[in-house]
């Protein structure tokens, strides 16, 4: 048996303790294979060291003393006991190190995903170089990497306090990094943030979840015409791709090539109204098809004659050509532009989304209507009314002098109260942006981002879209013949999402059940569970 001794130091003992691997393993060589003498020498020499050894080796890695860990290294090639214990405390330093720093970072990186990232991939990046150069990519210390990132981006602080996932932070992450801004990103440093993107989706259990969002904000992307660049669209998708398989893009795909059918479409349609001799101007549409679109129409409203004359000459057209299939208009997606031409010294173009289009379009009939005029008139929700009147209100183009420049709000309102327009506006600008997301539900289920910078604070995303994907999994725990229909009743989602979410699910119970050793701990169970759900989407 030898001790350790602290005067001597790591060094001296280690290479004491290698003299007498060798002098033993001489003497025992012709009885034992090369395996059983190193683990039978090992127990003799050094297992009641071995806490020791390890936690100096920890300090040393603490410090980022790598030329010292580097011969330290050297001299463990005949240890496996040590090697073995060495890379679970390499595990668990790199797990410790991602919790801390995205403890640190935690509050900014809720407002700024971009913060997030680019923390674990530091952190990633860190590790992979010491694992190259340090512990010359031995392939446990390679596992151990993986193992901690895994952990630490599936399970942190932000996930616990804020129910902000990593799919979702990653998912708005990709949204702001394709939303077009005034520094236009070059190709080189958009395939170098790619990298990094996938880098960490590898490691995302949830990576449904991730899809459902990234499906939400693309097609605000499209709808808006924010998209940076389509081949940069197309390059996220092919990596996705890559990782998950074609099944998993193949509604991203979907949305990408209905863009592309729109442009020949908008230009068949002009070409209709001028053989048709019907008012165009710049009028576009875009077409989305239902199983891969995530949004749905949340109410119906009354078009007024300007707007549902141009409504009706497209739905014609659009019948000729696609005999059988039915459109459904999402009204709080549309925008136009609005002339104001009442005013004496200046005209102004408001830019305006369809719902504040409705309400001012009325006002030509009358300067002045009551609230529940108004409601009548259009057919809003009245959450929806609500919301887009305040809107106006604050932009000063209507006015209501009961309100006293204070919101209008459910518990004040008053279906008597009237909506003035403002005959005097003024703007410093001749073009001005009114536009707003004018959908209670989407402002739930999307969070304030698509108000606030697009990726601002806000609700999570991932509190109504996990939750229901949850949701999924128990009922089918519950009752494996659970139909599709009754899902869908309980959860709102399309059945495309149920099919795919019931599928994964009986796999991975399948999979645990048939592979996955019934000895283990629960800690133990639960990674092995997780690995398999990180690599069901291969198959």
């Amino acid at each position: 048996m030898i001790f350790y001794d602290e005067q001597e130091g790591i060094y001296k003992y280690i290479d004491k303790v290698i003299s007498y691997l060798n002098e033993e393993a001489n003497c025992i060589g012709p009885y034992l294979s090369i395996f059983e003498k190193q683990s039978f020498i090992e127990q003799i020499f050094i297992r009641d060291s071995l806490s020791i050894v390890i936690n100096k080796i920890e300090m040393i890695l603490k410090k980022q003393q790598y030329e010292n860990l580097i011969h330290l290294l050297e001299r463990f090639n005949q240890m496996p006991m040590v090697k073995n214990q060495l890379a679970s405390m390499f595990e668990n330093f790199i797990h410790q190190t991602g919790i801390e720093a995205i403890e640190h970072i935690k509050q900014t990186a809720i407002n700024n995903p971009k913060v997030y990232v680019e923390t674990i991939v530091g952190i990633h990046e860190k590790f992979w170089n010491l694992v190259n150069d340090v512990f010359q990519n031995k392939r446990n210390f390679n596992v151990a990497l993986g193992k901690a990132c895994w952990k630490f981006i599936n399970q942190n602080s932000m996930i616990d306090d804020n129910r902000m996932k990593s799919p979702e932070l990653l998912a708005k992450y990709c949204h702001k990094l394709l939303t077009k801004r005034d520094k236009i990103i070059d190709k080189n440093q958009f395939e170098e943030k790619l990298k990094q993107i996938i880098l960490i989706f590898k490691y995302i259990d949830d990576k449904d979840i991730y899809e459902s969002i990234y499906r939400k904000l693309l097609v605000k992307r499209l709808i808006k015409r924010l998209s940076i660049s389509t081949d940069y669209e197309e390059s996220m998708i092919s990596s996705l791709k890559e990782v998950c398989g074609s099944q998993y893009v193949s509604k991203l795909n979907q949305m990408l090539n209905d863009v592309s059918i729109n442009r020949v479409l908008n230009d068949e349609y002009r070409a209709y109204c001028e053989s048709k001799q019907l008012v165009v101007e710049n009028f576009s549409i875009m077409v989305f098809t239902s199983n891969s679109c995530p949004l749905s129409a949340s109410s119906n409203i009354v078009l007024p004659n300007e707007i549902q004359l141009r409504y009706d000459n497209f739905t014609q057209f659009y019948a000729q050509r696609h005999n059988g299939r039915k459109l459904t208009c999402l009204y709080e997606y549309c925008t136009g532009e609005l002339e104001i031409n009442f005013i004496k010294q200046k005209n102004y173009i408001i830019e305006v989304s369809m719902y504040q289009m409705v309400i001012l379009l009325i006002f030509n009939n009358s300067l002045e209507w009551t609230i529940e005029e108004i409601h009548n008139k259009t057919g809003m929700n009245i959450d929806v009314l609500i919301l887009v009147l305040n809107s106006l209100l604050k932009s000063h183009l209507l006015i209501c002098a009961q309100l006293n420049n204070k919101d209008l709000t459910e518990t004040n309102i008053d279906t008597n109260y009237k909506i003035q327009l403002v005959n005097n506006y003024q703007s410093d600008k001749i073009q001005v942006n009114l536009d707003i997301e004018a959908n209670p539900k989407e402002i739930t289920t999307l969070g304030r981002e698509e108000i606030e910078d697009e990726v601002g604070p806000g609700t999570p995303v991932t509190e109504t879209t996990s939750e229901n994907i949850e949701q999924v999994r128990l009922l089918i725990d519950d009752d494996p013949y659970t139909r599709i229909e009754e899902v869908q009743e309980q959860t709102g989602l399309t059945n495309g999402i149920i099919h795919r979410i019931i599928t994964d699910h009986l796999k991975l119970k399948k999979i645990t059940a048939d592979y996955i050793p019934k000895d283990l701990t629960d800690f133990q169970r639960a990674e092995q569970v997780g690995i398999c759900k990180q690599n069901l989407t291969k198959f």
